[in-house]
């Protein structure tokens, strides 16, 4: 899985940045029910959830949208696994770093999760997207998670940082 900006929009695809240091192609086709005639409609600097399909090192890197777990879910119902990621932020992260956030364990996801709701796409490419309820908790869960990583290991210490940071006041945006 990784999260890529369109860069480009052709008639067929999508060109898109995976901060890979080229652009991969996204067929217009490429997402759970897409047909000629209904498919994403999907514009320059939109933020896109996918995955690698085929790398190969004489043809550009493909993608799709389309899971292999079997649960089909129309791209435009809003339930799919893979497509476009609206508002939220991004965070450039260490390779290294977005793989503890994928482990049912990770302390700093589960800290926030008591606290509050979020949704979040994490990119084998380094990148994190976070979309709280509004942009308060939205940066809050994300602050939380990149302080986390320098406070590796001192797990009382990354509990406590999430606290302090959930009592902000709720309504200030």
């Amino acid at each position: 899985q990784v999260i890529g900006i369109i860069e480009d929009r052709g008639s067929e695809f999508y060109r898109i940045n995976i901060f890979s240091g080229s652009l991969a192609n996204l067929s217009c086709l490429a997402f759970e029910g897409a047909s000629k005639r209904n498919r994403p409609e999907l514009n320059k600097g939109d933020l896109i959830y996918t995955q690698v399909e085929l790398v190969n090192k004489d043809v550009d890197v493909e993608l799709t949208c389309i899971s292999k777990s079997g649960q089909k879910k129309d791209w435009n119902s809003g339930e799919a696994v893979y497509g476009e990621l609206k508002e939220g932020l991004i965070v450039q992260l260490p390779i290294g770093s977005v793989e503890s956030l994928l482990r049912p364990d990770n302390l700093v996801v589960n800290a926030l999760g008591e606290h509050l709701s979020f949704e979040i796409a994490i990119g084998m490419n380094g990148i994190l997207w976070v979309k709280g309820r509004n942009e308060t908790e939205t940066i809050i869960i994300r602050n939380a998670i990149e302080n986390s990583f320098v406070l590796a290991g001192q797990d009382a210490k990354v509990i406590a940082m999430v606290e302090a940071l959930v009592k902000v006041p709720k309504n200030s945006t």
